[in-house]
């Protein structure tokens, strides 16, 4: 019998959520307890599965990076967004396609994906040519390689997207079986309609100029009892279903399970385990062979030809109507709710990128040869990639396409302008049941800050946009339509420089920046002067603003009535760079301002910073009150030997926060003895650490000991004392449930773990023994 392999595709995608003008994704109440659903995904699914467990008898015998045995794309703006936000993780994927390339002779479980998920059916020619260009370059930028394969959002297919992939090189995509139209067999065109085709097969799509390109049809039941039936809590079953799947054959069968990859963790709870159990098993049978798709297509001849259903997607029983018709498809199939706004709103939008693509065409034309105006929107990824936007990266960037860089910024903004004419087509603004949902205002916001830098070269394209959105009705009755959503949702996002100018004075003001130079979102912040009158019940400032997309240094003037704490009215004026003397302005009594702001105005993520200072300033003030009450309370509590004694909760409140307070600083400084006699108060007092920072000083702190306690094992000078201080270190932290996740401790113990067994003989007694023990206090569930 010819060889079988079975291969697991993980779409790993987030959609881009920051707020253009701040150029970071603002708190999102839904995703609480984290602040936004990028960082809440990530703990459940992207972190798990970088550090997934085998365990036996409740031990971890083993720990795997899960992304090194899948095949797998992760969405550049999601990539985008841990590279910023997750060093981890980010780095944890990018070495897992290191690891794959090692296990499968070179092939590489990575693949790219369309830039920013756009439903390519869809799309015009030129915006296909620019999500595939981009998601290759963003590709090669992080994994250093070229892709062979390429993820097509909802796996929406046509011809001419197929032609444009194979065109760039892409050897292979992955679609369902119930895309496929037909197969060619025994000299004619069989049909292969509602998944009949015969999934164990790659197939060759023959496509106009000689191109061809082959596609994996996933094994669509398989996959659906992974992602919405709860196959992954048995692996006995998941195993006897997955063996099921082959059948006697000459031909070397693949079998491949694609889902969305937050399938693993997020939608199914410690579904990151019930892969990793897979893999571990088949690894164990020998009889199939765990791959990614590269490997398979380099491993096999048995290829068929096929003809696909064009417009069709995987998660739309309807083409792609989806993303443009009140086709039926929705997420709550309970509520009666329609999507009749879906048609409105993308025509709206397609309307608005015509406007759009025509007077980037027009204006950059100004600036550079016609001719390299598609060439230069295809290269800004490279721009955008670098995260190094001084003046010297801009003018490398330019180099070739003008010699006058005073116009660069005229440049840059255009270029800005048609990436955010691309987001605004980001699938999931009409995936969901409202045009009020947070993923179809996200893309609005993008149209909307397409439109504000349309301006700035003379075009106003926002009435008839806002005229356009009235035909997309609601199901919200208070909204009624799009245009309503619009003036709700949408513009209360837009923040300019002059707010940006109050929010840095505030910022001041209340000692968050306590430097005169900080960035704060997107923009170099420059406190030029501050002006105080102890009579004068104001503040006064001059604050220069520079983005990297701005030609020169904006300056406002800034003053703030000093009143109750946030309840300050921040006036706001832009000036001329002549005009800075902050004397002369403060004394104008007559002086005009362009704007106020109230403490309201501001974001919330502003407003919760202001407010968390201001309460910590608050508590420190009154801390050594609290002490010296924490000391009296402590020392009744303890005559009185009654640990459930009632008392009035802002006693235990005020115990808490002094507990808090001494803990925080213990784990800050490394301090294990000191932090080994607050233990007893911390689980009298019922102690809860609430601050991320806390528990990442937490890993920090055990991460960095047994490191060092693992390399003075391996050079055979063991470290007794460090090896007392981890140990005494690791049950503290245990006992207040301060290290919470100790998968990246796992790992490196797993690693060490390895090498060691092996040479178990070199080492004495007492060394042995403490690994043991080290082994018994890490590998546990």
């Amino acid at each position: 019998m010819a060889n079988r392999y079975f291969c697991v595709h993980s779409h790993f995608y987030q959609p881009p959520r920051e707020n253009p003008w701040l150029k970071f994704i603002e708190v999102q109440k839904s995703a609480f307890p984290f602040h936004n659903w990028n960082e809440r995904i990530t703990a459940e699914c992207y972190y798990p599965n970088a550090f997934s467990k085998i365990y036996e008898h409740n031990k971890v015998i083993k720990v795997l990076n899960n992304y090194a045995y899948m095949n797998f794309n992760f969405g550049p703006t999601l990539l985008n967004w841990l590279e910023k936000n997750n060093d981890v993780v980010y780095e944890k994927i990018l070495e897992a396609d290191r690891i794959s390339l090692k296990l499968f002779n070179g092939h590489g479980g990575a693949i790219a994906q369309v830039y920013n998920h756009i439903i390519m059916p869809l799309a015009k020619t030129r915006d296909k040519i620019i999500q595939i260009e981009w998601g290759i370059k963003d590709f090669e930028y992080r994994f250093k390689r070229k892709p062979k394969g390429m993820w097509l959002a909802e796996t929406a297919v046509d011809y001419e997207t197929l032609y444009i992939l194979a065109d760039y090189g892409i050897k292979f995509t992955i679609l369902s079986p119930y895309q496929a139209l037909s197969v060619f067999e025994n000299n004619r065109w069989i049909d292969k309609q509602g998944g009949a085709i015969d999934v164990t097969y790659p197939y060759k799509i023959k496509l106009r100029n000689n191109k061809e390109i082959t596609v994996i049809f996933y094994e669509g039941n398989l996959s659906k009892a992974v992602a919405f039936e709860n196959l992954l809590a048995d692996g006995n079953n998941f195993m006897n279903v997955i063996e099921s799947k082959y059948y006697h054959s000459h031909h070397n069968q693949i079998i491949t399970l694609a889902t969305d990859g937050e399938t693993f963790g997020h939608h199914k709870k410690f579904g990151e385990l019930g892969i990793a159990y897979i893999f571990e098993a088949l690894e164990k049978t020998k009889n199939i062979k765990v791959c990614n798709i590269s490997y398979y297509l380099a491993h096999t001849r048995d290829y068929k030809e096929a003809k696909i259903l064009e417009n069709t997607a995987w998660s739309c029983a309807h083409g792609v109507g989806r993303w443009q018709t009140d086709c039926g498809c929705k997420i709550d199939t309970y509520r009666n709710w329609h999507q009749k706004w879906r048609a409105p709103l993308r025509e709206a939008l397609n309307n608005l990128k015509d406007k759009l693509d025509a007077l980037y065409n027009k204006e950059m034309s100004k600036y550079i040869d016609s001719a390299k105006t598609e060439e230069i929107l295809k290269n800004y990824i490279h721009l955008l990639n670098k995260k190094n936007t001084t003046e010297s990266a801009i003018k490398k960037f330019l180099d070739g396409y003008t010699n006058n860089f005073d116009c660069s910024n005229r440049i840059l903004l255009l270029l800005e302008m048609q990436k955010y004419a691309q987001f605004m087509f980001t699938s999931c603004g009409w995936f969901f049941d409202d045009i009020s949902g947070l993923e179809a205002t996200q893309i609005l916001k993008y149209a909307y800050y397409a439109i504000e830098l349309a301006k700035l070269y003379g075009a106003d394209f926002e009435m008839e946009f806002i005229e356009q959105l009235k035909k997309a009705p609601s199901n919200i009755s208070e909204l009624n339509n799009g245009a309503a959503v619009f003036e709700k949702y949408v513009k209360p996002a837009r923040y300019g420089r002059k707010i940006i100018a109050a929010i840095a004075a505030a910022y001041n003001l209340y000692k968050i920046e306590k430097n005169k130079k900080f960035e704060l979102f997107g923009y170099s912040v420059k406190i030029i002067d501050i002006h105080k009158t102890v009579k004068s019940p104001k503040i006064d400032y001059v604050i220069a603003l520079k983005s990297s997309l701005d030609c020169r240094v904006f300056y406002y003037f800034v003053s703030i009535s000093k009143n109750i704490k946030f309840s300050e009215i921040y006036s706001v004026s832009s000036l001329d760079v002549n005009l800075l003397d902050l004397k002369k302005l403060a004394d104008n009594n007559n002086f005009e301002f362009e704007a106020q702001y109230k403490f309201s105005d501001f974001p919330n993520d502003v407003r919760i910073r202001l407010l968390k200072k201001n309460v910590v300033v608050q508590l420190s003030k009154n801390l050594k009150f609290f002490e010296k009450f924490y000391e009296e309370i402590d020392y009744y509590k303890k005559a009185i030997e009654n640990p459930d004694i009632y008392l009035p909760p802002v006693v235990k409140s005020i115990m808490q926060e002094v507990i808090y307070t001494k803990l925080k600083k213990c784990v800050l400084d490394n301090d294990v003895n000191n932090l080994n006699e607050l233990i007893d108060a911390a689980v009298i007092w019922n102690v809860r650490f609430i601050d991320n920072i806390i528990h990442k000083n937490a890993d920090k702190n055990l991460l960095m000991m047994l490191n060092e306690l693992l390399t003075s094992i391996k050079f055979q000078s063991f470290d007794e004392k460090l090896y007392d201080k981890f140990i005494q270190t690791f049950r503290i932290y245990k006992q207040i449930e301060l290290n919470t996740n100790i998968s990246e401790l796992q790992a490196k113990f797993y690693e060490f773990y390895s090498d060691y067994l092996p040479n178990k003989g070199q080492y004495s007694h007492s060394v042995n023994s403490m690994i043991d023990n080290l082994s018994r206090n890490i590998m546990i569930r």
